[in-house]
């Protein structure tokens, strides 16, 4: 063609091997698979500490030292990221792909998205599909 075409990517593929980290940490590895295995639902701390065995505030500082966040921003990031997906790859109306992220409410849902994407779920999925087909 006389220019590029661009083909944006449709995301990551999550494998078996994704679900291990580096550094060794089984707590934190536990609390990852916890946090990956329940992003389709509503999720609290407590939930991820139970998995982890290891206390609240020792898990807290090791997510903090690993990922550079605390519990909840990590649940939230599992959140964003699964909502990202079905916004690229569904048809879905904002408040079903809201419940099926884990968020209890619409308004939760657009809040922290738009902290986490920086764009509203309604423009990001705009944004995506503009970039998916660059005739819009």
């Amino acid at each position: 063609p006389a220019r590029p075409l661009r083909i944006p990517p449709r995301g990551v593929v999550v494998r078996a091997s994704s679900e291990a980290l580096a550094g060794g940490d089984a707590a934190v590895q536990a609390a990852w698979a916890c946090v990956r295995a329940r992003s389709h639902a509503p999720l609290r701390p407590p939930t991820v500490v139970a998995a982890s065995g290891v206390s609240r505030r020792t898990l807290e500082r090791r997510i903090q030292a690993h990922f550079g966040c605390s519990i909840q921003e990590l649940i939230w990031r599992a959140h964003v990221d699964r909502a990202k997906r079905l916004l690229q790859e569904s048809e879905q109306d904002l408040l079903g792909i809201a419940l099926d992220s884990g968020f209890t409410s619409a308004s939760a849902f657009a809040t922290i998205f738009k902290r986490h994407a920086g764009l509203s779920p309604r423009a990001w999925r705009a944004h995506w599909r503009s970039l998916a087909d660059p005739a819009e």
